[in-house]
């Protein structure tokens, strides 16, 4: 049995989306859901033998899961966003449980799945068409410490964890870095806000501190992603805003393997996964891999949440190659840097 996940909707959407490869009746349904005082969504996640993927199963009747319009048997194709039909469960559960106090579930009824896959058809094509091109992405800005603190100020809304908004100074360090009134707040120094309270904000920035790095939307921006049910992150930030840009490299494995050490080691914001020990002469510096270069990503998904051991293990189950996504030592340091709110 799966485990059981933890939370209470807030939300339900259930509209169809009309991919040019799906036909019209083979759509996926996408239900965003936002902890509260439940401890479970009241739905189990299995993976079956005569099914592939992962399987929603024991649904309570009446409870969150319910009454946001999954029903047993849906399949599970996508979690805030990404594509996850073919990942692998115990990661697949991890992205639900760590995506704090909003998740937001794509699911397709049993029979439209059973049909697509009779037909040949890809399973993605069911699944809604991504963000519109004319979707404002989030955006990075570095808001430097004048004296007297950023010149902002956070506001929770609707007292929801996670979820705030930013109040500019008049002529202040914020309005200078071009951060735009009313923003919802993301990331600080490169953490999310998803999932922590006010009273944690304030403590994550302090007067001392010379910049804070942030991560916002533009708030009418806001009613697009919930739509689409996608989380806002980094991952759809301007590219010309970020001040430190991660890496990609791809690595063929040779004789002597890649060529470097993943390490599980102490960092600002607790644990990381570094790059050590690489040899000269062999594809990961080839790749241009850098000592204490940070892991983000393995093959364009995030490790973030995972455990070091899962992470090595699917390094190793990717075979001759693997694509690495990984973010410099200072840019790490930077985003990273302990910083908290001025009051």
């Amino acid at each position: 049995m799966g485990p059981l996940l933890g939370g209470i909707l807030v939300l339900g959407v259930d509209m169809p989306f009309n991919h040019k490869d799906a036909e019209p009746e083979h759509f996926a349904r996408i239900c965003v859901l936002r902890k509260d005082t439940v401890d479970s969504f009241g739905f189990h996640l299995r993976q079956e033998l005569e099914r592939e993927g992962h399987i929603v199963r024991l649904v309570v009747l009446g409870g969150p899961a319910y009454l946001a319009g999954l029903r047993d048997g849906d399949q599970l194709l996508q979690i805030n966003g990404e594509y996850v039909h073919e990942q692998a469960y115990q990661r697949v559960v991890q992205k639900i449980k760590h995506s704090g106090n909003r998740v937001s579930l794509g699911v397709l009824d049993e029979a439209s799945y059973n049909q697509l896959c009779s037909n040949a058809k890809p399973i993605i094509s069911a699944l809604p068409s991504f963000l519109p091109d004319s979707c404002p992405r989030p955006h990075f800005y570095v808001v430097k410490n004048e004296g007297r603190g950023f010149g902002f100020t956070a506001t929770a809304t609707g007292g929801i964890r996670g979820t705030f908004l930013l109040q500019v100074e008049e002529g202040g360090p914020a309005q200078k870095s071009g951060v735009p009134q009313g923003a919802r707040l993301l990331e600080v120094n490169g953490e999310s806000t998803i999932s922590i309270t006010l009273s944690q904000l304030t403590k994550k920035l302090q007067r001392r501190s010379s910049h804070v790095v942030l991560l916002v939307l533009e708030a009418s921006a806001w009613d697009t992603y919930e739509t689409h049910g996608v989380q806002p992150s980094a991952a759809f930030a301007e590219t010309s805003s970020v001040p430190y840009r991660t890496r990609k490299l791809h690595m063929v494995k040779g004789p002597q393997g890649y060529g470097f050490l993943l390490r599980q080691e102490k960092c600002q914001g607790g644990q990381g996964q570094f790059l050590r020990e690489i040899d000269p002469g062999l594809s990961a510096e080839e790749a241009g891999m850098h000592e204490g270069d940070r892991l983000l990503g393995v093959n364009g998904q995030s490790i973030e949440g995972l455990e070091h051991e899962n992470i090595v293990s699917i390094i190793q189950e990717s075979g001759k190659q693997v694509t690495l996504i990984v973010i410099s030592n200072e840019g790490d340091r930077f985003f990273n840097e302990k910083v908290t709110l001025n009051g």
